[in-house]
C-alpha cells in the first residue's frame, strides 16, 4: 500500500512519520479480551500475507501466570489466619471505628506480613512474572516486524475494561505500549465499526445459523 498523506495520530517512539509516496506493508491490530492480539499483515498490493493471533489462554499459558499464582497461594498459606483477619477488618468502610480497627490489625501483623511478601522466593516469582508477561507480548508483536521493509501499524483504539467479574484479566495498556515500541503505530478510531459498514455506512445485522431447529448467532459475522 502506498502512503499519499501522512495520517494524524501517534507514532512509535523515535520513529519518523510515514513518507508520502513511499510503499509500506500495512499491519492492522484489533485488541480484545478473548483474542488479546489479532493482527493482519498486507503487502504493497493490499493482499493478506500473514495473520498473527494471541489468545488470552495462550498468553496465560506461555507467561506461566497460573503456575506462579498457585505458588503465591502456597506462600500465603503461611499467613492464612492473618489474611482472614484482615479480610474481616478492612479499610473499605466509612465507619471511623471500623477503619481504626483495620489500621490496628495491620500494625499488629506488620512484621509477619512483610517477612512473607519480601521473602526471596516470593519476590523472585513476582519479578519473573513481570518479565514473562511482557516477553510473550513482545515475541508475538516481533512476528510482524520486518527490518528490511517499512511497516505501518493501525491499532484499534477501542476502549474496554481489562476484564469482568469471573474473567481472567488481560493487559490492555501493556499491549498498546509494546506495539507502539516495536512498530510505527497509529491509533485507528473503532467507533461504529461493528454496527455500520465502513464503505456505505449501512447498518450491519447479526447473522444466524439454524441447526436442528435452533437458531445460533454466528459470533463475529455481520451482514
Amino acid at each position: 500500500m502506498v502512503c499519499t498523506v501522512a495520517p494524524s495520530g501517534s507514532s512509535a517512539d523515535n520513529q519518523a512519520g510515514p513518507i508520502p509516496g513511499q510503499w509500506y506493508k500495512i499491519v492492522t491490530i484489533d485488541p480484545g479480551r478473548v483474542a488479546i492480539i489479532h493482527a493482519l499483515m498486507f503487502d504493497e498490493n493490499g493482499r493478506l500475507i500473514k495473520i498473527v493471533r494471541l489468545t488470552r489462554k495462550e498468553y496465560y499459558h506461555k507467561a506461566k501466570i497460573n503456575v506462579i499464582k498457585e505458588e503465591s497461594i502456597k506462600f500465603n498459606l503461611r499467613i492464612k489466619e492473618i489474611l482472614e483477619e484482615m479480610a474481616i477488618h478492612h479499610f473499605k468502610t466509612s465507619n471511623m471505628k471500623d477503619f481504626r480497627r483495620a489500621f490496628h490489625v495491620v500494625l499488629k501483623h506488620w512484621d509477619p506480613l512483610w517477612k512473607n511478601f519480601l521473602s526471596k522466593c516470593y519476590a523472585s516469582n513476582k519479578f519473573y512474572l513481570m518479565g514473562t508477561k511482557r516477553s510473550v507480548l513482545r515475541e508475538t508483536v516481533n512476528k510482524l516486524d520486518s527490518p528490511d521493509e517499512p511497516i505501518r501499524c493501525g491499532y484499534g483504539d477501542g476502549n474496554f475494561g481489562a476484564g469482568k467479574k469471573g474473567e481472567e484479566y488481560v493487559p490492555v495498556k501493556t499491549v498498546k505500549d509494546v506495539c507502539s515500541r516495536v512498530l510505527a503505530t497509529t491509533e485507528v478510531d473503532e467507533w461504529g465499526s461493528s454496527t455500520a459498514c465502513p464503505q456505505c455506512e449501512s447498518q450491519l445485522f447479526v447473522v444466524f445459523n439454524i441447526h436442528n431447529g435452533f437458531r445460533y448467532e454466528i459470533r463475529g459475522l455481520k451482514w
